[in-house]
């Protein structure tokens, strides 16, 4: 019998599809295998881009480019909120749109722009580092003006697309260009590389509306493709894949073939020839992405595109497009959050962990469609935090449109308060500069995300939207965390000899399915995965044809080995047994709520050594108006594999979020191994960060931990990197990154005698080259990272100097934490001559404004200072300094001596303190001090602090891979960051 396990229920329907299928077994020899398809060439690798993966992006477009690039406070107000990517429309494309005054473009002749005000413009940007991305398109070229003003369709007819009836979509303007045209595609290739010849600053480059154009008609919306280069290139393509076989697939020879037209696309049509044009279809696309992005990479230069990949209609033809990208963009528009989610949940599937970007609408749909007499008003915030916090619980980053950004219609002229009046860009900020200087999970693999349930779809073949959602809606309002599996990524698995990372498997009207991933399938279930489909997954291969039953069901034949699998009839969220299988892993429940569809999502995900788990948390409710507070308590539960063993939980969240002014949780491991986290009223969005050791035992208990804040215990290392020690090092300090929190860097920034912050202080200087290399890869280790800042001569007279040319100074600091993305400054003057009172005083001054200006112009950065207790003249010793909201480093506190003396002198110098919990400790350092290091010692000593209530230990100038042999302090270390 081929139906699995079933319902009472549903016993009826199981005899009467029993009677229906016996007899019609699938075999599929009746189905004369298609010839494999041909790869696309060239197939360039992908341009890895942090610009890409780190990139929170605005798209000026229409009067508010204009005012973004001659109004030089835009850039800063933009940079202060998070964004750090612009897209631009080139000069003279914008003038062109604005001239014509046509088509929704939202500006007029007066705002076009000079060469002058747009390199101005680009320039402004560059200094406060947002990063440069320029428009282009195949379809409109880019909106130039050869398109724009008709000279492309009346000097070259045959690159229009055209429909089966001749017609050409002309939804801007001119006929749109096709991606099947040798001619338009090189054209547009060379216009693309003409704008990155004159603007060279650029970054990467967007082709806009990559997909196939339909024309309306009274028989619906026709697609596209019947140009004479398409007609060529559909033949050419079946040439190449199926040569002189091609009758017996088709009926005809290859000369005589077109593509089908609607009275020949009828799903009852035996022939293959309309499943395979739409396989070409998606195939034109991909080639025309290759021949830009092998124009471009030789430049340096990423291609991303604007896809509409979700909900997807055949005619679009981008699903193969996805692959052959350095990133891809989407109009998400004005979907739901739980829209937005799951998009950009398959995009992660489709982009193989290449970087997805999701398009947030921040302003009413009508802003987007005129000019003039149209208000712009803000959509609700409950919307746009929703949409924002689903981008970035699915790894996407927010992509947003300055629709009347810049209209004094509802919005103040001022840029900056009309950007802060909407608190979700305050969440943004706070996601680029907190979160992703702490965490970066997944890299560049697509394989990371910790889920143990999929959804089946089969993307790009037919128009199944609704089917694919079903399953994924039932997960999503269960509170199940769920990734997309497509026929792609089953059988690279299968290349890559690799099972299934699943444990359970849903396909509800997937009805594409190749032999290859079905076999995939098979031997998974048999190994011990769990499959729920319905009768009408995999009925039909590639190009349509039908197997006689779900190829699936035939090849399992009931022999399931170590798993399961169950077909029904009807879908699966009206199965009890079905609902319950999925309840079986990772969920989140709100327990004082009502039961029906949680507003919560999670997405967990592993490191890259799977050391480590974050689990994002959203509240991305669909209804407007809703507090975001909607939860007393939530309830996540996740199941721990028996190979790990818990180390540590932690929660990290929006600390400067109005909603929760402090968060309290509690953890618990069961003995089934289940996680459980209970967070009491939660905000719209936080993270979890679990991290594990890969020992074979479990815990020895089960107590309930409060979890701490990450940031109230710091180990620091002082790093100076050199071309002889770094890369041992770094590989120590990736090892060992549980027991440090924070480096700072001897790079050779400090003060001139003049008081001029310069790079060249050779004083406890490292090599300025490996000190900047090391900065990206520091903070993909999660570490913060600071520059220490030095004077040459230790003269008190270079310091008030500096006191005197402060304002400058501190200029100086933002721009080089901002241009190399660091969290801060160390203060190590070390002046010793003897200083006034009025010095000091001057310099907490110092302290402080440089601190209020890292904190408001560069993301949120902080200044540390060092002193010395010992030293009772020295100038940066005044308690005073201790008022202030830095850290204070005491290097006094280093030294050897006997355990007794240590001890007596840390507790003489911690009496002026005023908040224990900015004074840290200096541990040790790489000299002779006479202490031996023994781990007696270490333990004392990290005990002590710990009892004393100090937060804070200082490493200091320590050779990693040289000095400390023995292993046991790095875990001294760790237990004192994980003991709260």
């Amino acid at each position: 019998m081929c139906i699995a396990k079933m319902t009472d229920g549903y016993k009826l329907q199981a005899v009467a599809l029993f009677l229906l299928l016996l007899g019609c077994r699938v075999d599929t020899k009746k189905l004369t295998p298609l010839p494999p398809d041909p790869p696309i060439v060239p197939h360039n690798s992908v341009l890895h881009s942090d610009m890409l993966h780190f990139g929170q992006v605005l798209q000026l477009w229409g009067h508010s480019q204009f005012v973004a690039l001659t109004n030089p406070n835009v850039a800063p107000a933009l940079k202060k909120y998070g964004f750090n990517v612009v897209i631009m429309v080139p000069y003279k494309a914008h003038n062109a749109m604005c001239q014509a005054e046509a088509h929704g473009q939202q500006c007029t002749s007066s705002d076009v722009l000079s060469l002058t005000q747009f390199q101005t413009g680009i320039d402004t940007f560059a200094k406060v580092n947002i990063s440069l991305m320029l428009y282009t398109s195949i379809m409109h070229c880019g909106h130039s003006s050869v398109w724009e003003n008709g000279t492309l369709q009346r000097e070259h007819p045959s690159w229009s697309e055209r429909d089966e009836l001749g017609q050409c979509p002309q939804d801007y303007g001119s006929c749109n260009l096709s991606p099947a045209s040798d001619g338009a595609v090189q054209y547009t290739v060379n216009y693309t590389m003409s704008l990155q010849h004159d603007f060279p600053s650029v970054k990467a480059f967007m082709i806009d509306n990559a997909v196939w154009q339909t024309v309306p008609s009274s028989n619906g919306s026709l697609p596209s493709g019947f140009e004479p280069p398409a007609v060529s290139s559909f033949r050419e393509y079946i040439q190449q894949r199926f040569g002189d076989t091609a009758p017996q697939y088709f009926g005809m020879n290859v000369s005589s073939i077109s593509p089908p037209t609607i009275s020949n696309r009828s799903a009852t049509n035996p022939s293959p020839l309309f499943g395979v044009w739409k396989v070409w279809r998606e195939r034109v696309y991909a080639a025309a992405a290759e021949e830009f992005r092998s124009a471009l990479h030789a430049q340096d230069v990423a291609l991303i595109a604007n896809t509409v990949f979700f909900p997807l209609s055949w005619s679009e033809g981008c699903a193969r497009e996805l692959q052959h990208l350095d990133g891809a963009l989407s109009e998400s528009h004005f979907d739901s959050p739980t829209t937005m989610s799951l998009k950009q949940n398959l995009a992660h599937t489709l982009m193989l962990g290449r970087p997805s970007i999701n398009y947030i609408a921040l302003f009413n749909q009508s802003c987007q469609s005129h000019y003039e007499g149209t208000k712009c008003h803000l959509r609700e915030k409950s919307i746009v935090r929703g949409m924002i916090t689903s981008s970035f619980l699915q790894m996407a980053r927010p992509w947003l449109v300055a629709w009347g950004l810049s209209q004094q219609i509802d919005a103040p002229t001022d840029h900056e308060q009309y950007i802060a009046q909407n608190e979700t860009l305050l969440l943004m900020q706070w996601r680029n500069t907190k979160f992703d200087n702490y965490f970066y999970f997944g890299g560049y693999r697509g394989d990371l995300k910790a889920v143990r349930v999929g959804v089946l779809c089969s993307y790009g073949h037919n128009n199944e939207d609704e089917v694919i959602r079903a399953p994924a809606l039932i997960l999503r309002n269960l509170g199940v965390p769920f990734r997309f599996e497509t026929e792609v990524t089953i059988v690279q698995y299968n290349s890559l000899n690799n099972t299934i990372p699943l444990q359970l498997l849903l396909c509800e009207g997937m009805a594409t399915m190749g032999l290859e991933a079905a076999n995939t399938i098979v031997e998974w279930v048999r190994d011990g995965g769990v499959l729920w489909a319905t009768d009408t997954c995999a009925i039909v291969d590639e190009a349509g044809r039908h197997y006689g039953g779900s190829l699936l069901q035939t090849l399992l034949n009931n022999s399931f080995g170590k798993g399961h699998a169950s077909f029904i009839t009807g879908a699966l969220e009206d199965n009890k047994e079905c609902i319950e299988q999925m309840m079986q892993y990772d969920i989140v429940v709100s327990p004082k709520e009502p039961t029906h569809a949680t507003p919560w999502e999670i997405s967990p995900w592993f490191d890259s050594d799977q050391s480590r788990l974050v689990v994002h948390v959203s509240n991305a409710t669909d209804t407007q108006g809703i507090s975001p507070i909607i939860t007393q308590e939530l309830l996540l539960l996740l199941l721990v594999p028996e190979v790990i063993n818990l180390r540590s939980v932690y929660l990290i969240v929006h600390l400067d979020s109005p909603y929760v002014p402090e968060l309290t949780a509690k953890w618990n491991l069961t003995k089934n191994r289940s996680l459980e986290i209970m967070v009491e009223t939660p905000p719209p969005y936080f993270v979890i960060q679990v991290d594990f050791e890969t020992h074979n035992k479990l815990p020895g208990n089960n107590e309930v931990t409060k979890i701490s804040n990450m940031n109230h215990k710091q180990v620091l290392f002082w790093f100076k990197p050199d071309e002889y020690t770094y890369y041992d090092n770094m590989k120590a300090l990736e090892q060992h990154r549980n027991a440090v929190t924070d480096i700072v860097l001897y790079c050779g920034y400090g003060a001139s005698p003049e008081g001029v912050l310069v790079s060249n202080i050779t004083h406890g200087r490292g090599n300025l080259t490996f000190c900047i290399k090391a900065i990206p890869t520091l903070k993909s280790l999660n570490f913060r990272v600071f520059l220490i800042l030095k004077t040459q001569n230790r003269s008190l007279a270079t310091v008030l100097n500096v006191l005197q040319n402060k304002d400058a100074f501190i200029d100086s600091m933002v721009e080089i934490c901002s241009e190399l993305g660091v969290n801060g400054f160390n203060v190590d003057f070390e002046p010793v001559d003897k200083a006034t009172d009025q010095n000091r005083l001057d310099l907490q001054t110092f302290l402080y404004e440089s601190n209020m200006a890292l904190q408001q112009r560069c993301n949120n950065a902080t200044v540390s200072i060092d002193i010395a207790s010992s030293c009772l003249n020295c100038l940066n010793n005044n308690a005073s300094l201790y008022s202030q909201h830095s850290v204070v480093w005491d290097m006094s506190t280093y030294y050897g001596f006997n355990s007794t003396t240590w001890t007596n002198n840390l507790k003489k110098y911690m009496n002026g303190v005023n908040d224990i919990k900015q004074y840290g400790v200096g541990f040790l350092d790489d000299t002779t001090t006479g202490w031996d290091k023994t781990e007696e010692s270490v333990k004392y000593r990290v005990n002590t602090i710990n009892q004393l209530g100090i937060t804070k230990i200082a490493v200091f100038y320590l050779n990693v891979s040289n000095n400390l042999p023995a292993s046991f302090y790095w875990q001294y270390l760790e237990n004192f960051l994980q003991n709260n």
